[in-house]
C-alpha cells in the first residue's frame, strides 16, 4: 500500500504542477491567481501575508507579496511571484533585489517563487550572490500537498482537487475464523 500511495502522490503532484503551468485551472489569469495561491499558502504556513497593490509606491520595480511571521524567530519576506512553465529567468530576481532597496523593506528576505520547473543559471547565480531564496514549481506543489487540508475549499475547486477518498489495492486478505 505504501508503494501505491507514494506512486499516486507523485503522479498527483506531477499532474497538479502541469495543470498550474499550463493554466488549466480556474485561477484568475494574468498571474494574479497564482499570486493569490501563493499568498494563501503563506497563510497556511503560519505567515501573515498580503498581496501588495500594483501601485505600491516602490521606487524601483515591483514585489507581489509581503509575508511576516513572529514565532520563535521573526521572519519578514518580500516575495516576487512568476507564473511560468519550463524555466524562469533572472527578471524576477532582479525585481526583488531592486524592491529590497526600499527603506521600508530593510530586514526583509527576498524570495522568488515560480511555477516553472527550474530557474535559469543566471537567475540562480544572481540569487545566490544577493541572498535571494528561490522556490520552483515542484517545491510549490510539495507545499500545496502538505497544506491540502488547510487550503480553502474554493481554492481546491479552482485547482480541480477532489477530496474524495480512494481505496487502494491491498491484495487478497485471508479471513481468520
Amino acid at each position: 500500500m505504501i508503494e501505491q500511495e507514494t506512486a499516486q502522490t507523485e503522479q498527483f503532484k506531477k499532474d497538479l504542477l502541469n495543470r498550474i503551468q499550463e493554466g488549466n485551472t480556474y485561477l484568475q489569469t494574468g498571474g494574479y491567481g497564482f499570486e493569490e495561491l501563493i499568498c494563501e499558502l503563506m497563510i497556511c504556513e503560519g505567515y501573515e501575508a498580503k498581496i501588495l497593490p500594483r501601485n505600491s509606491g516602490l521606487k524601483y520595480v515591483d514585489a507581489d507579496i509581503i509575508a511576516e511571521i513572529n514565532h520563535f524567530v521573526p521572519q519578514k519576506l518580500l516575495i516576487q511571484v512568476k507564473h511560468h512553465d519550463n524555466v524562469t529567468g533572472p527578471g524576477g530576481v532582479i525585481q526583488i533585489i531592486d524592491a529590497l532597496k526600499e527603506d521600508r523593506y530593510e530586514g526583509f528576505q527576498g524570495v522568488v517563487i515560480t511555477s516553472a520547473d527550474a530557474f535559469s543559471d543566471d537567475a540562480n547565480m544572481i540569487a545566490e550572490a544577493n541572498d535571494i531564496k528561490l522556490i520552483n514549481g515542484k517545491e510549490v506543489v510539495d507545499l500545496l500537498f502538505d497544506n491540502l487540508s488547510a487550503l480553502k475549499w474554493d481554492t481546491k475547486k479552482k485547482l480541480g482537487i477532489s477530496i474524495v477518498p480512494q481505496l487502494l489495492d491491498i491484495g487478497h486478505i485471508t479471513k481468520i475464523s
